[in-house]
């Protein structure tokens, strides 16, 4: 069997939500509960809901039992796509006279109303991975931003695509919402400059020729991004947000490049910026 993302939570950020697909629960919920208890399964228990998107306390609980009976030092939280838990549940669930995968029920198989937009909009709101990291202003101007993107993910809800249908994901790959200067990743070097010595500084933006101008930010406001640009985050913080639900959240004054905003989304943790100045 295969997983398209994480099931579970990160156990070491707080609890974090993985991707959680709905289909990846249901494999990671069978595999269990075809594996017996004293081997760290479910043994049929799991049958309650599935959201896309969560992991609900029941099946969280099973991954976190199996993991310390196979894998007492990990304590991820989660399964990984073609990983050592994976393939260990896929073996034992295999077993002559394990018990077969329960009927599906009603609470299993009712579909929910739950996008990739919902998901974005409880992710943009989650804000545990920066806390006691970002300052006071940064903290009180990322609310502004949440609740323009709140309004913006409830409009992109009533809008409908070329299909006619409504919009369930972001209408492209990735955005930015934010006062940001966009470049492409590696053809620029971003730093201040202090003419004379004064107090007062200037962001200028050196290209690989040794070329020098002075920069600053427009306002972003849902602008679509490629996977190969950087961002410099001018004097307010910004967010990005992913077309599958992720987003991150990038304080002022710093330099990130897309791609490494993107796998720190994935991994629920703090993203290792660029650049960031004082």
């Amino acid at each position: 069997m295969s997983l398209q993302g994480r099931v579970g939570r990160h156990t070491h950020n707080g609890g974090r939500q993985c991707q959680n697909w709905r289909d990846d629960q249901k494999t990671v919920t069978d595999l269990l509960n075809r594996i017996s208890s004293s081997d760290g399964g479910a043994a049929g228990t799991l049958n309650g809901t599935i959201r896309a998107g969560t992991c609900g306390d029941a099946l969280y609980a099973a991954i976190s039992q199996f993991e310390d009976k196979h894998f007492p030092r990990q304590g991820s939280g989660y399964v990984d796509p073609g990983g050592a838990m994976l393939r260990l549940m896929e073996q034992l669930a295999a077993r002559p006279g394990s018990a077969p995968a329960p009927a599906p029920t009603q609470s299993t198989t009712t579909p929910t109303a739950e996008t990739k937009l919902d998901i974005l909009k409880r992710n943009v709101q989650d804000v545990r991975s920066i806390a006691g990291k970002w300052t006071a202003g940064d903290a009180v101007q990322l609310d502004r931003l949440i609740k323009m993107v709140l309004e913006h993910i409830e409009n992109l809800k009533g809008i409908k695509d070329q299909g006619g249908k409504l919009l369930d994901k972001l209408p492209w790959s990735m955005e930015i919402f934010g006062r940001a200067y966009v470049f492409k990743a590696g053809t620029e070097l971003i730093y201040t400059y202090r003419p004379n010595k004064v107090v007062d500084f200037r962001y200028v933006a050196e290209d690989l020729q040794g070329n020098r101008k002075d920069i600053s930010a427009e306002m972003k406001y849902g602008s679509p991004l490629n996977w190969s640009d950087a961002i410099f985050v001018y004097k307010l913080p910004a967010l990005v947000l992913f077309q599958d639900g992720l987003c991150s959240r990038i304080p002022s004054n710093t330099v990130a490049n897309i791609s490494a905003l993107r796998l720190a989304a994935e991994n629920g943790t703090y993203p290792e910026f660029v650049d960031h100045f004082e």
